[in-house]
């Protein structure tokens, strides 16, 4: 079969376009919960805390996911996940109906539903490889990668729109999508997973050997640390769009202008990220992608017209959407089936964990340092991470499913 089929083939399809509906669900719901909670209290404080609720699955609820998707029945899961965030959504859609408003139904509603996406993307992810050849993967991947940053893109204005024109409007469309996702979830037959013996092994100890397994890799290892320490980089880089906007008279839509093409750039690296990785290898990538990295936050310090903006995000973003699915689709080929829940959910633990704390610290910087200072030294960063993908012994081991395999579990 083509790289090409995975796109054609009936059962990806069908995958595809339920999870991207349960990731444009939950984007819509990440703007719309704080939204409507602002709107009934008048309280920043109160819609923050529903914020954080929406926010919370994505730090508490990965690795408890990660051994639910490895123990039991992904499709069944995804349906189940399904069912819960028809009648958590529609309990909002419903409650609102009806006049009434609770900031507490909200908020416990923010982190079931987000819970729920979570163990969601987290299952479809690891059942992506069971739809496809094994030569069709990172093209598949690499579509699921773009389809996630369009949701991002499109979440935000989507649930603005639908709360403007009705307050029940963001959490019915919510209810929809989820339930379109269910019935397509339905006719796909096949198993997503392979056959497995039931579980042996305690939660926490199943969760310590996801760790176990995927940090005594030393490629993907060295791969998740330098894209977590990135992530946290990119804290800085984005509050640091924020002042330069304001700095020079500009507005919060322009802000939002140049974010959105990163996004769109993020889609295209995305798309492109396999023909990339197929052609130089992926080590290589990671470090012409950190290089790049390096040259462009650096041009951002001295840049303040909105045109150069907009290029150096989209550049940005592209090297991100590129590097993102060529790790992934690395993960996902050497990593073996009973253990892909669980070390995804690891994976995405270390490499996005640290991005919150990395917010509180990039305020701080740039309030002591100020912008040009604090963007150079993110720069500066970037070229040290790039010197240590070069340097690192690690990275020049670059394992295959094959080599995997033969090593075993």
């Amino acid at each position: 079969m083509s790289a090409r089929g995975g796109v054609r083939n009936p059962d990806f399809l069908k995958l595809w376009a339920g999870a991207g509906l349960n990731h444009l669900a939950v984007r819509v719901g990440a703007i719309t919960y704080p939204l409507l909670a602002l709107w009934h209290s008048g309280s920043p404080g109160v819609a923050g805390l529903v914020m954080a609720a929406v926010l919370l699955p994505n730090l508490v609820v990965q690795l408890p996911a990660g051994v639910l998707v490895d123990r039991l029945d992904r499709r069944r899961l995804m349906l189940w996940c399904d069912v819960g965030c028809v009648l958590v959504t529609g309990s909002v859609g419903g409650a609102l109906l009806a006049g009434a408003y609770w900031t507490a139904h909200l908020a416990v509603a923010g982190f079931l539903h987000g819970a729920l996406c979570v163990v969601h993307a987290l299952a479809e992810q690891a059942a992506v490889r069971h739809v496809v050849s094994a030569g069709e993967l990172p093209v598949a991947l690499g579509r699921n990668e773009a389809r996630s940053r369009g949701a991002a893109l499109l979440g935000q204005p989507v649930g603005s729109v639908l709360l403007a024109a009705g307050r029940t409007l963001p959490f019915l469309f919510a209810a929809a999508a989820h339930l379109v996702s269910l019935l397509l979830l339905l006719t796909i037959r096949r198993d997503l997973q392979e056959s497995r013996g039931p579980a042996a092994e305690p939660p926490l100890r199943a969760v310590r050997a996801g760790a176990a397994w995927l940090f005594a890799r030393p490629f993907l290892r060295t791969l998740v640390l330098l894209l977590s320490a990135s992530n946290v980089v990119f804290q800085a880089v984005t509050l640091a769009l924020m002042e330069i906007v304001v700095r020079g008279h500009g507005s919060v839509a322009l802000v939002g202008v140049i974010t959105a093409l990163s996004g769109l750039g993020g889609m295209a690296g995305a798309l492109t990220g396999s023909w990339w990785a197929r052609r130089a290898g992926l080590r290589p990538l990671v470090i012409g992608a950190f290089a790049l990295w390096s040259l462009v936050i650096a041009a951002l310090a001295v840049s303040t017209s909105p045109p150069v903006l907009a290029l150096l995000y989209t550049l940005i973003g592209y090297a991100g959407g590129a590097i993102n699915v060529s790790a992934h689709v690395r993960l996902v080929q050497v990593t073996p089936d009973a253990l892909l829940g669980r070390v995804t959910s690891v994976a995405l633990l270390v490499g996005m964990g640290p991005a919150a704390a990395g917010s509180l610290a990039a305020g701080l910087l740039l309030d002591a340092a100020g912008t040009t200072r604090t963007v150079l030294g993110m720069s500066a960063v970037m070229a040290l991470l790039a010197a240590v993908a070069a340097l690192s012994p690690a990275l020049r081991g670059e394992p295959t499913a094959r080599a995997q395999n033969r090593r075993g579990k």
